[in-house]
C-alpha cells in the first residue's frame, strides 16, 4: 500500500465530514449528495482491512 495514496483517502474523507459537521451546525441537513460521498469513503477504508459485500453495508448518521 502506498502511504500517498492512503493520506489523500484520509485527507478526502476529512474534508467530507468536516462539510457534513458544518451543515449540521448551521441547522441544515447536508445534501444527499454529501452522504452518499461519505458513505462511498468509509465503504472503500473498511473494505481495504475487512471482507465487506457493499449491499450488506448500512451507514446510519444519527444527531443527539
Amino acid at each position: 500500500m502506498a502511504f500517498g495514496k492512503r493520506n489523500s483517502y484520509s485527507s478526502v474523507a476529512k474534508e467530507r465530514l468536516k462539510l457534513v459537521l458544518i451543515h449540521d451546525r448551521a441547522g441544515t441537513s447536508p445534501s444527499s449528495n454529501i452522504l452518499q460521498m461519505l458513505r462511498k469513503d468509509i465503504f472503500a477504508v473498511i473494505s481495504k482491512y475487512f471482507d465487506v459485500v457493499e449491499s450488506d453495508f448500512d451507514l446510519e448518521i444519527k444527531n443527539t
